[in-house]
């Protein structure tokens, strides 16, 4: 697929999208819904009480770096849920939420072990802690952790001596807990980052929705000419296929996304063209085509009369999406 869109470069010509990529692509406005602060605490309330079950996984249920993606499952989707009640159109503080939200979720489960494991314990355990570990408090208990597997049972009152398995590899340990970390910010990242970009429309104070198709990357310079000319029933001839993320992860195609009101139809609908998993090739294309990246075009809007054309000729695919049920003029 890679050399179909590699052939494109020596016929690129017939093609000019200078006029159209001149258009003011879409741009979050910066704005948040009142609503975000009590959203916000409601969520960081929700992680203070996923480090208590993060706590209690410790042992035999903890798998490095699965157990702390599982049990934090229900706050990436919280988070999402947040952003979105909120009305986050401000990147910035989106980015920031969400990972102030995991921060709070992965320090305090250290915190929390750290009081029920050792504080708790006593002096004597704290001083053992601090001997093992080579330092005092949290950073002190984390130096432990590399080196101790399953500090309940290293640290019970009965436990005379080290039960076996109580002992960790020290590097693969703390590499460990380091990768869980790095991942939790990356994903927090990534949520803040997708939820603030989405297309908003701010005189009806609403999200869009999205719908996207591959198509074959040979092509791409038609898929580029139809957009240049905006003649939507050329493009709905063409060999497409809903996609979803499991084939956006896997396949190498053309990406064609709009995102819109679904029963909103004298509102425009905004485009995105990206080739995706096209490798250098592809990218060599999109860069001729005056494009960044992957994208060829990101959120571009489309004329009020070219987005009902549009709705026109991708009706039934756009009604099965949404579930529409009355015909859209």
């Amino acid at each position: 697929m890679r050399e179909l869109i590699a052939q494109n470069t020596s016929i690129m010509p017939d093609v000019d999208l200078t006029e159209l990529l001149a258009t003011p692509s879409y741009r979050p406005s910066g704005k948040c819904s009142g609503r975000i602060v009590p959203l916000t605490l409601i969520l960081l309330l929700v992680a203070l009480g996923l480090t208590l079950v993060l706590r209690f996984c410790e042992g035999d249920y903890y798998v490095p770096v699965l157990t702390v993606g599982i049990v934090a499952v229900p706050l990436f989707i919280g988070t999402w849920t947040a952003l979105s009640l909120g009305r986050c159109r401000n990147v910035k503080a989106a980015v920031a939420i969400s990972v102030l939200v995991m921060v709070v979720y992965y320090v305090g489960y250290w915190q929390v072990s750290y009081y029920l494991n050792v504080e708790r314990l006593g002096p004597d355990a704290i001083k053992k802690v601090e001997l093992i570990g080579g330092g005092k408090g949290i950073w002190g208990y984390f130096l432990f952790r590399t080196k101790v597997s399953h500090p309940t049972e290293f640290l019970a009152p009965s436990a005379g001596t080290a039960p076996p398995g109580a002992h960790g590899d020290k590097v693969l340990n703390g590499l460990a807990f380091g990768i869980e970390g790095a991942i939790l910010v990356y994903l927090a990242v990534l949520i803040g980052l997708a939820n603030s970009r989405r297309v908003f429309y701010e005189h009806l104070n609403r999200w869009a929705e999205s719908y996207q198709i591959q198509l074959q990357p040979g092509d791409t310079q038609t898929v580029l000419q139809i957009i240049q000319t905006q003649m939507w029933g050329e493009l709905a001839r063409l060999d497409h296929t809903e996609t979803d993320f499991t084939a956006r992860v896997k396949l190498s195609a053309l990406l064609f996304k709009i995102e819109l009101l679904s029963d909103a139809p004298s509102e425009p609908i905004y485009i995105s063209l990206r080739a995706n998993r096209l490798g250098p090739s592809g990218k060599k294309v999109v860069e001729a085509f005056g494009g960044k990246g992957d994208f060829f075009m990101k959120q571009l809007p489309l004329t009020v009369d070219s987005s009902r054309r549009f709705r026109h000729y991708f009706e039934k695919e756009l009604k099965a999406a949404f579930f529409l049920g009355t015909d859209e003029e």
